[in-house]
Order: structure tokens, then sequence, then C-alpha cells
């Protein structure tokens, strides 16, 4: 994985945990890789 995706798994974790997302600079990139299956 490239380092930005490694940045965006950490932000999945935190929103998860009820934080914001910090290193997601484009929310739809953000979704649309995770819907793409990109984040697991």
């Amino acid at each position: 994985l490239y380092r930005m995706d490694m940045a965006v798994a950490q932000d999945l974790l935190r929103f998860f945990k009820g934080e914001r997302p910090l290193h997601v600079a484009n929310p739809q990139v953000f979704e649309k890789r995770l819907r793409a299956g990109w984040i697991r």
C-alpha cells in the first residue's frame, strides 16, 4: 500500500473510535476507496 493509503487506514480507525479523520484531504476519495474495497 502507498503511504497515503496507510494514513487513510489510520483515519478509518479514528473514525470508528468517534474521532474526526485527520489526513483525509478529500472525503469523496476516502469513500470511493472504502467502497472499492481498498480498505478492509
